[in-house]
Formats: C-alpha cells, structure tokens, sequence
C-alpha cells in the first residue's frame, strides 16, 4: 500500500512538472545538442551497410482460419493465399512487421538471392514407379 501511494504521489508530481515546464511561457529549446554532432542522415547512412540486401523466404505453415480479419488481411497482403505457398520479399521493416503480427503460422527464412523459377518449382518423388502401363485396347 505504501508503494502504491509513493507511486501515486510521484505521478502527480510530476503532472505538475511537466505543464509548468512545457507550457507556452516556460518552454525553451534544448541547449545539449551541440553545433558539431551528426546529423540524422549521416548516422542512418553510415549504418545502412550493416543493413542486410538479402530477402525474406516467407512459407505459409499453418491456416488462417479463426484468425481475426486484420491478420488474416496480413496474410493476404503478403501474398499467401494457399497452405505450403512460398514468397519472396526484400528485406525491409514494412515487411518485417508485417512478418511479426502472424509470425505463428508462417516459416521465414533469409535469403541471399530469389531463385528462378526452375529451381523453385521443386517436386517430392511420387512414392512409387509404373512398371507397366495397364493395356486399355482389350
């Protein structure tokens, strides 16, 4: 109960701080930024190389039924339509988070390159061989 009451105070406090310091008579800029530093620009484009350029291998696993609409409009949006379907996205936070909200029923994997069309279209062996054709001439 105590801490709770501490917690209370402290939050009433510090209302009353900060609309007497951020009201119109009282706001003043910041002075600890200094002339010199880094601008945004500069500091996003020299970490942008340690941005990967690969792409997203995105598998739909498992259904989207009983899902609410807005995940399943996710799911739409990232292109799986179908159970087992697979797509390619670049790497990019749009799809990132997108690949979060649903991140149950997908299988992600980071690729250097998209595979052609050949190499994706990849079949499991059929189980079985035909020895013989059944003659249907008889």
């Amino acid at each position: 109960m105590n801490f709770l009451c501490s917690l209370t105070k402290l939050f009433s406090i510090q209302s009353r701080v900060t609309s007497r310091y951020f009201s119109q008579s009282y706001f003043t800029p910041p002075t600890s930024i200094k002339p010199n530093s880094k601008s945004v620009s500069q500091i996003s484009h020299k970490n942008s190389s340690k941005i990967p350029n690969g792409f997203f291998k995105i598998t739909l696993r498992r259904s989207t039924i009983g899902l609410p609409l807005k995940l399943r409009r996710v799911v739409r949006a990232l292109g799986l339509r179908r159970l087992q379907q697979t797509v390619y996205h670049s790497q990019t936070a749009y799809i990132a988070g997108m690949i979060l909200k649903v991140k149950e029923i997908l299988q992600v994997n980071n690729v250097k390159k998209i595979p052609a069309p050949e190499e994706r279209k990849k079949r499991a062996k059929k189980g079985y061989v035909i020895i013989k054709k059944h003659n249907s001439n008889l």
